[in-house]
């Protein structure tokens, strides 16, 4: 038995009541009201009393989580966006170790800009970036090895943090060898004859 006092204003009665139980609510015996209990007791009595209706919920939650992860990114990146002119189409940095080799050549369809990381494999580290306004061909000279492209795209700049804010498209290339002596076009558009497997990443693969 435990005793537990009313909390109305106007009652304030003691009541000596059994132990904690889920199924049964704990009421005064002189005003009827409702008796003060834990805030997790009284969250397993409501399950308790909708318990028919927990997998329906349990349903809904894990949909609500898995939505959740599927818009977390675009969530983030459209909230934290500051529009920003867009860059100059071309090389936008050169990180440690980046050589000018090889030709390489960019060809992207109209519609959105592209901002592109050069990423050395095996470590993803990043060589160089660029941005490339939609349509227009980059010629660029990077340095020899295997290498990962990353892209983004989008058409309202938000700066490299956020890239083109919640509507950012994000994907990864398959592996790219760049050899000596060689020259290089990688078309950012689907094509009958294409060779290059692509997907989509998170943004905090990018």
């Amino acid at each position: 038995m435990r005793e537990i006092r009313c909390s109305k204003s106007d009652c304030g009665a003691l009541n000596r009541v059994p132990g904690y139980s889920i199924s049964k609510i704990a009421k005064c015996g002189k005003c009827g009201a409702r008796l003060p209990e834990l805030t997790a007791i009284r969250t397993l009595q409501t399950i308790y009393k909708f318990r028919r209706l927990t997998p329906f919920a349990l349903l809904v939650v894990f949909w609500v989580v898995i939505l959740g992860f599927a818009f977390w990114d675009p969530i983030v990146m459209g909230l934290g966006c500051s529009i920003q002119r867009r860059p100059a189409h071309g090389t936008y940095a050169r990180y440690a170790g980046a050589g000018s080799d090889i030709a390489l050549t960019v060809i992207t369809q109209p519609g959105s800009d592209y901002f592109i990381k050069l990423d050395k494999e095996p470590n993803d580290i990043p060589i160089m970036s660029f941005f490339i306004h939609g349509g227009r061909p980059l010629y660029a000279s990077v340095p020899t090895g295997r290498f990962v492209m990353k892209v983004a795209s989008g058409q309202t700049w938000c700066g490299e943090s956020f890239l083109f804010g919640s509507g950012t498209a994000m994907q990864e290339t398959a592996s790219l060898l760049f050899g000596e002596d060689e020259a290089h076009t990688v078309t950012l558009t689907a094509t009958s004859a294409g060779n290059l497997p692509i997907h989509s990443i998170s943004r905090s693969r990018f």
